[in-house]
């Protein structure tokens, strides 16, 4: 990154954290550009080379905001400068109560699509015999957004296996389905 001034290293600030090679051929048509000038040809075109260095801060309480770059006697350059600043707790709370209800949504949309998948179950003419299971596995679902107050600690409640009238009169039940009955030994 560079900045360009209107007159030497310690003149005012033009142009802010641009980039090369775009602004200067952009600014500077009539000039031949190689592919990286050494920065005492870029400061014949009042162009510096940017010091940036940001800050470390805390990204989920704090904010960076990017302040007009300067110019620096100690170190005789450019440097960017950065204001960090707490983010206000209604904000942050704003932020916590939107996320919260964004993830609720998805629960919500997938908890619709498994009630939506096992609707059959619950048909009177469905040829299932663990009814009741299915039917506090539906009800677990529709309850699923009051189960806990944050909805990173949901946990979808496990679908119960499909049993067949067929399967329950099956002698050696194993939970699946054979219209062949149990293997003889």
């Amino acid at each position: 990154m560079y900045v360009r001034t209107d007159g030497g290293i310690q003149g005012n600030l033009i142009a802010d954290r641009i980039t090369y090679p775009s602004y200067m051929k952009r600014n500077f048509k009539n000039v031949t550009w190689g592919k990286f000038p050494d920065n005492s040809f870029l400061a014949s075109f009042n162009v510096f080379p940017l010091s940036d260095n940001p800050p470390t801060f805390n990204t989920q309480t704090q904010r960076k905001t990017n302040l007009e770059s300067t110019y620096d006697s100690e170190t005789g350059g450019w440097v960017t400068n950065y204001l960090v600043e707490d983010i206000p707790q209604e904000e942050l709370d704003s932020i916590a109560e939107a996320e919260k209800e964004s993830a609720l949504q998805n629960i919500r949309s997938q908890r619709d699509s498994l009630l939506k998948q096992s609707d059959w179950v619950m048909t009177l003419d469905a040829p299932i015999f663990n009814k009741n299971q299915w039917a506090v596995y539906r009800q677990q679902l529709r309850d699923i957004t009051t189960q806990h107050a944050n909805p990173n600690l949901i946990v979808f409640p496990q679908e119960p296996p499909l049993v067949t009238s067929a399967e329950k009169t099956n002698k050696n039940y194993s939970g699946v389905f054979s219209p062949f009955g149990s293997p003889s030994s």
